[in-house]
């Protein structure tokens, strides 16, 4: 579903973005290709990301996306 990204490497928590996506990939909803904003909800280099997505719902559906890197054991 994403396609690509633009704008600045986020640096910090409430830092925003853009991502390019199209919900076709996943045969769930035929809305062609999309960009949304995203507002960097957590962020610690080299550790953990994580976003909401600021779309046309409202009030904002508020599901947090993210990825959490953990050393090996």
């Amino acid at each position: 579903m994403l396609m690509s990204a633009s704008g600045e490497p986020v640096a910090a928590a409430g830092d925003s973005f853009v991502v390019h996506m199209d919900r076709e990939a996943l045969n769930d909803y035929p809305d062609g290709p999309l960009r949304r904003d995203g507002h960097d909800h957590a962020f610690e280099p080299d550790r953990e990301i994580a976003w909401t997505i600021l779309g046309k719902i409202r009030p904002q559906i508020g599901h947090v996306y993210g990825y959490r890197l953990e050393t090996g054991r």
